[in-house]
């Protein structure tokens, strides 16, 4: 579990680190003045002699030398002494060797906060943390592109980063802060079976808002066809049951105050390596989420939020008088049921002129008032799905 907040010393020990150069100056004229030689200190702190020398010398040094020297310091020369000291004032981090730098680190790292909420949400959708940390994120979209870099800056530092239209790819330091620092897992999403970390799962309507831009910029899909008009989002799980982060996205939605259809299970398939993942999938249908959604949320993709004002603009909310709507929905029905055997919320919004949602939403409470009954339940194969169908109880059913 974390608490949002990255520290330095949260990083392993061997990565490295280069601490700014005046502070540099002071601590070791501390030092000195108690030591008198960098012999003297190598001698009682038995850090190897490069490796101080490095450090006098504003080179790059391993974060054990830092820790092993904050220590030292706190117990020889100043006992209120603070490692939170040393981490306001480091210059540039790196893994060792290789690698390209992260500078002027923004530690301690505060990723309670939208640009936090950004950064999270990219490294569980659409980018990627390999177990070797390399770090990358593949949207399209140069807005969405654009928010990461921004929020990185804000809460991370000055990160090092490509300029490729399709994917960035950042240092491998990067990935050592979120994987340690925040506790994002490594490697494939759908094996590790992400959740969103609870910090933010608590935290404030603004970065719930900020988490779910990036999921619906990244796996989001708006269809604007009339009857059936939604704003969607779908995520692969190794079982057949919505993943934590599928059942999390909806968590954070309701938060927000947006209805939520779903999950479904719309589609499997077969991995190289034999195994079964199944596709779940989570719908926002009616008008009035809908139109929260865009206040709320909306998209970074000029082309979503295009398709997502045509679907507003073309929705057809006809006025039906409350004291006549369940004579005229039920009348409905039973002219759908007279001609087809059956009805499906799919049928009823397309002579209604309303959405499914909507739709779906009488027919629940139609069914739980005794009206109408299910005959066949709705299934999910890989060549598609087929509808849940309903018919009346004529018993009950008076127009």
């Amino acid at each position: 579990m974390t608490d949002g907040i990255v520290r330095l010393f949260d990083l392993p020990e061997n990565v490295y680190v280069k601490v700014e150069g005046s502070y540099l100056s002071h601590i070791f004229q501390l030092i000195l003045s108690k030591t008198k030689t960098i012999s003297n200190l190598i001698k009682e702190t038995g850090i190897p002699r490069m490796q101080l020398y490095k450090m006098y010398n504003g080179k790059y040094v391993s974060l054990k030398v830092i820790k092993l020297l904050s220590v030292w310091i706190k117990k020889n020369i100043d006992n209120h002494f603070k490692k939170s000291e040393i981490e306001i004032h480091i210059d540039s981090i790196k893994t060792p060797y290789t690698g390209n730098e992260i500078f002027k680190p923004r530690f301690p790292m505060n990723f309670k906060n939208a640009n936090g909420a950004t950064i999270i949400s990219a490294f569980l959708h659409d980018g990627c943390i390999s177990r070797k940390f390399e770090t990358s994120y593949g949207n399209t979209n140069k807005e969405a592109r654009k928010a990461l870099i921004r929020s990185l800056m804000k809460c991370v530092g000055r990160v090092y980063h490509n300029n490729s239209t399709k994917e960035l790819k950042f240092p491998k330091i990067l990935g050592i802060i979120l994987v340690h620092g925040l506790k994002l897992p490594c490697g494939n999403k759908v094996d590790n079976n992400v959740k969103i970390p609870e910090f933010l799962q608590n935290g404030s309507e603004k970065m719930k808002r900020r988490f779910l831009k990036i999921v619906f910029d990244d796996e989001g899909c708006v269809d604007p066809h009339p009857t059936s008009h939604h704003v969607s989002m779908s995520l692969t799980s190794k079982e057949n049951k919505p993943s934590n982060l599928l059942s999390g996205n909806k968590k954070l939605l309701e938060d927000v105050g947006i209805v939520v259809s779903g999950p479904y299970l719309v589609g499997t398939h077969i991995t190289k390596t034999g195994l079964k993942r199944y596709h779940w999938q989570i719908k926002i249908e009616d008008y009035k989420s809908l139109k929260l959604f865009k206040e709320k949320i909306n998209f970074y993709s000029s082309m979503k939020k295009e398709l997502l004002e045509s679907v507003l603009n073309s929705y057809k909310r006809i006025q039906l008088p409350k004291k006549e709507l369940k004579k005229i929905v039920l009348k409905c029905f039973h002219e759908i049921e007279s001609s087809t055997g059956f009805v499906t919320t799919n049928m009823l919004a397309e002579k209604l002129g309303k959405s499914k949602g909507w739709c779906r939403t009488l027919v629940k409470r139609f069914q739980s008032d005794g009206l109408i009954k299910v005959v066949e339940y709705e299934t999910h194969t890989n060549y598609g799905s087929t509808p849940r169908k309903y018919v009346s109880n004529h018993t009950l059913l008076t127009l």
